[in-house]
């Protein structure tokens, strides 16, 4: 092809014979090659011809084609895509996602929460509450600040009084530890069921509902048709007529002596007499739990067991030794620290 190019060539017009025969002289072979309109081989600044572009691209698609050939062959894997679309391992699993969003809306709980959430207290609600607040602390304070008959009259002139109390009472005992009732009901399950009981400020009774004792339940103010409503210093009941006397939480009002003197009128001889109280309602030398201890004691009791170790609450058994043959005025007064709630 080269021997056929120099011989049909020509240096231009004018001047005729073989190139050769000209004296042209060239320094390299790539000199040449460029004199005659061929591409060198050595030189990055001149254009490649066509058909090197197209060998090389069609080098580039052979050479791809061998490693994506390779890849196959080798674990099957697809093609790595550029790092900026690479998806990162380990990452969000959309659909387990979706499953576990799914079970948690469908759980109870769940729902509850998210109705409280989308519920927006309104100023009223909010009015409403701390009214309903405040009419509780002001009860509290009457129930542990005057006597026990008093606070009767008090819930007779508005029975709606009461259920507000207990109302209040309730938001306060979900905050407790631990409710006492439910150490008193766990006491009395294991109890004849012969045993009978009298339940001083029972409230609504449930521990009548939890036993399968015949209970009185006794409170100012009758929540329902099993409860007996009379003054805690003054029941119904016969004397010498319970095996068990219960007054939990219930010592309120500023004679608790008249309390615990009917609670000795109506028990039995043998029969027991148990306390829960808020530990707070014990401090001072005053209202110590010894000095306590001692002064029911010369109510005819005799101390049969304590516990002082749990959170917030003494609870305390007495078991009765002797019927009184003293008059109430002779018997020591029992001063315990009333239990105030603080506004918040």
């Amino acid at each position: 092809k080269l021997g056929r190019s120099l011989s049909g060539s020509s240096v231009g017009e004018g001047q005729g014979g073989h190139m050769l025969s000209l004296g042209e002289k060239f320094g390299s072979q790539e000199a040449f090659l460029r004199y005659i309109g061929l591409p060198g081989k050595s030189k990055r600044g001149n254009k490649r011809s066509r058909d090197e572009v197209e060998e090389e691209e069609k080098e580039g698609v052979e050479n791809v084609a061998v490693v994506e050939e390779d890849q196959e062959d080798g674990n099957n894997s697809p093609p790595v895509p550029p790092p900026r679309k690479k998806k990162r391992e380990g990452g969000l699993d959309i659909s387990k996602l979706r499953d576990v969003l799914a079970k948690e809306a469908s759980s109870p709980k769940t729902a509850l929460l998210s109705d409280v959430k989308l519920k927006k207290k309104t100023l009223a609600d909010e009015a409403k509450l701390k009214l309903s607040a405040s009419r509780f602390r002001y009860l509290n304070e009457q129930l542990y600040s005057q006597p026990g008959n008093a606070s009767a009259k008090l819930f007779k002139s508005d029975p709606t009084l009461f259920s507000s109390y207990h109302q209040g009472y309730q938001l306060q005992a979900a905050q407790w530890p631990l409710d006492p009732l439910n150490n008193i009901i766990a006491d009395c399950l294991r109890m004849e069921d012969e045993a009978v009981i009298a339940d001083f400020g029972c409230g609504e009774a449930r521990l009548a509902r939890s036993v399968v004792n015949k209970v009185h339940s006794l409170d100012l103010v009758a929540a329902n048709e099993t409860v007996i409503a009379c003054d805690m210093a003054n029941t119904p009941l016969e004397d010498n007529s319970v095996d068990v006397a219960v007054f939990c939480l219930a010592l309120m009002g500023t004679n608790t002596r008249d309390f615990l003197f009917e609670a000795t009128r109506v028990l039995k001889i043998g029969g027991t007499l148990k306390i829960a109280e808020l530990e707070s309602r014990f401090q001072g030398e005053a209202c110590s739990i010894d000095k306590f201890i001692d002064s029911v004691e010369k109510f005819g009791f005799k101390n049969s067991w304590k516990d002082l170790n749990k959170n917030f609450f003494y609870f305390v058994d007495f078991k009765k030794v002797q019927n009184m043959k003293k008059k109430k005025g002779k018997l020591p007064e029992i001063e315990l620290k009333p239990c105030l709630y603080k506004k918040r």
